[in-house]
Formats: C-alpha cells, sequence, structure tokens
C-alpha cells in the first residue's frame, strides 16, 4: 500500500475510459491469479485510478485514500487478506487485470453489456447518474436533453466515457466535442472557456466543478440525473470463483449496512452516486 505502482501496460484495441470493450481482441485469462490462489497468499492486489475524493493519493506520503479504497480494504480484511493497491489507468485496467498485475479492480467501472465484453463484472456496489454543465447565461436556452441536441450547439465529453458513450448512442444534431484525456472534469473546462456550450459527464463530476464555479456554470440535471448505471468491480474474463468470492461479500457489506457506515465522512460530497434502499418484509 506504500508502493505506487505505475503499470505501463499497452492499450487493446477500442478499450475506452471507465473499462469500455476490447474490440473482439480475446486475452488469455490463464494467468490471472484464482480464488485459491489469493487465499493462499493472503493478499488481494487492488486496481486503483485517482478519483478524487473517491480515490485520491497523498503526493506526500503516496497513499490512497477515500470511499473506493476504504470500502474493498475492509470487506477483503474480513477474509484475512492484506490489501495492496496498484495504480492503473482507464484505458489499461482490463490488460491489467488479464496480465495478472492485480487481482480485482475496485475503481469504479460503470457495468454495461459492452463493457462486459472486456471483463466481468461484480454485482453492482453503487449507482451513479449523469449531467451536465451549462454556463449559467444560457440556463434560459438549455432546459432539457432536446434543447441540447440541437444543431449549432457544441457538447464537450471525455473520449470512451460513459458520457461519451451516451452522446454516440443519443445525439444525432449537435457537434460533439470529444476530449481525448483522462481528466473527466474537462469537458466543463471547455464550457468555461467558451469553446463548448455544454459538457455531458457522470454526475459527480459535473457537479465538483459547478461547485468550483457556482457564479459561471449550472448542474443542469443535478436534481434528476440521467442515465443511472451500476457501478461495479471488475475481474478477470472468466475468473468465475473469485467474482463469486467477491458477490459474496458485496452482498454481506450492502445488507449489513457497511457502506453506510464507511460513507458517512464523506456526506455532502457524494452527488449523483446512489444506493438501493432494502425493504425487508416478513415471511408468510
Amino acid at each position: 500500500m506504500n508502493r505506487r505502482t505505475i503499470l505501463r501496460a499497452a492499450k487493446l484495441g477500442s478499450l475506452l475510459a471507465a473499462g469500455a470493450g476490447l474490440g473482439g481482441m480475446k486475452i488469455p485469462v490463464a494467468a490471472a491469479a484464482t480464488a485459491k490462489d489469493i487465499l493462499s497468499r493472503k493478499k488481494i492486489r487492488m486496481g486503483v485510478i485517482p478519483y478524487p475524493p473517491m480515490t485520491q493519493l497523498d503526493p506526500k506520503t503516496q497513499k490512497f485514500s477515500g470511499l473506493w479504497v476504504e470500502g474493498p480494504k475492509y470487506m477483503y480484511e474480513q477474509m484475512g487478506l492484506e490489501t495492496e493497491l496498484v495504480e492503473t489507468k482507464w484505458s489499461t485496467f482490463a490488460s491489467g487485470l488479464q496480465s495478472d498485475q492485480f487481482d480485482v479492480f475496485v475503481g469504479g467501472s460503470f457495468a454495461t453489456p459492452r463493457r462486459a465484453a472486456a471483463v466481468d463484472f461484480s454485482r453492482p456496489v453503487m449507482y451513479m447518474g449523469h449531467s451536465a454543465s451549462i454556463r449559467k447565461e444560457d440556463a434560459a436556452r438549455f432546459k432539457t436533453m432536446r434543447d441540447l441536441d440541437q444543431s449549432g450547439v457544441t457538447v464537450a465529453t471525455i473520449l470512451g466515457s460513459s458520457g461519451h458513450e451516451y452522446l454516440r448512442q443519443n445525439f444525432k444534431n449537435a457537434t460533439v466535442r470529444t476530449l481525448d484525456t483522462g481528466d473527466l472534469t474537462a469537458g466543463s473546462l471547455e464550457v468555461l472557456a467558451g469553446r463548448a456550450d455544454a459538457a455531458v459527464q457522470d454526475a459527480f463530476k459535473i457537479a465538483q466543478m459547478v461547485n468550483k464555479h457556482p457564479d459561471i456554470l449550472v448542474d443542469l440535471f443535478g436534481a434528476t440525473p440521467f442515465y443511472v448505471l451500476p457501478l461495479a468491480y471488475a475481474v478477470a474474463k472468466g475468473n468465475t470463483e473469485f467474482l463469486q468470492m467477491t458477490n459474496t461479500a458485496l452482498e454481506w457489506m450492502e445488507s449489513a449496512g457497511k457502506w453506510q457506515e464507511i460513507a458517512q465522512p464523506y456526506k455532502g460530497q457524494l452527488a449523483g452516486v446512489y444506493y438501493v434502499d432494502r425493504v425487508y418484509k416478513a415471511f408468510g
């Protein structure tokens, strides 16, 4: 956990930010550590990506903290496993799993059918919606997604992100400006600079940027995020026993209310992030 490992795996096909598909490329899973391997060595290597405040790196100590670090760390420690954090990238975490550089990616990947072609996803850990940032002066001009998808409107998003995926599937008229960067706030920066009319991204990052620039930006769908998707852990394709072990632990985390306990210090910082509230009913 004290060692920061920078993965340098090459980009694979059309693997996209936040874990898109591999464009049909097949990677052997033989190298991936199995549940038996992990339990035998009593250590699990967790792939993470800086995503403040969910996952943030202290530049002085080189240690990670945040909800997406503390939650899985606590969960796997219940199995008697020591945790090691390995830093990776959106564009290479699938290859990191398949080549045994780490055992599980806990960085909060959106689980979609296309991305399931590259990795195997756990049950949902939480859910996150999407929103759009616009300039305050355009609040009367833009009120709905239909208003954004108009000729003459430029919408910025990050190449390969879930926001990009949504725009590709649903926008027909607006000019979509895709930014090839891992910085999910870059679209809102384009709006700030006047190079785009709007930015579409996950609601968490949109809210962060609007909170930093409340005099300039508006969170268009902050109260009602659209395109709400499950966030899940990812393991190497075909690593079934380890996936089952992880899913059992995630079920326990949810039913025992552990996620809510761990999330308390981050209250007020989780805009656009949700969990499903369970209602228990007696048998008979």
